[in-house]
Order: structure tokens, then sequence, then C-alpha cells
């Protein structure tokens, strides 16, 4: 799941962003940030409070 379909998800359940930050305590305005992907890297204490950790995928790829 990603940090976007996280947030939808939770919009979904509390009706509104703003009820998502509140019941978070994370600023909504950050939280909107990090949907949109303006902001990246959340902080692990953020992602704690959203339920989510973050996972780091490296890829190989050949040389042409």
């Amino acid at each position: 799941m990603t940090l976007k379909q996280r947030i939808d998800e939770l919009i979904t359940q509390h009706g509104s962003l703003r009820a998502v930050g509140r019941v978070l305590s994370i600023d909504p305005g950050y939280l909107l940030r990090l949907s949109t992907g303006e902001k990246d890297r959340p902080s692990e204490r953020t992602l704690k409070k959203l339920k989510l950790r973050q996972i780091i995928t490296i890829t190989y790829e050949r040389a042409k």
C-alpha cells in the first residue's frame, strides 16, 4: 500500500483530511503534501501513526 492509498483510506474512514489529522495528531496540510507527493520521506513517527513502514527496493538494470 502506498502512502497516498493509506491516506485516502483514512479519509474514507474518518470523513475528511482534517478529521484524519485530528485523530492522528498530524497536521492536515502535511498529510495533503504527503498524499500529493509534494513531500516525501515522512519520519518513522509519522509512518507509525499511519500504521505504515518504509520498504526500500533496489533493482538491477542491465547495461544496453
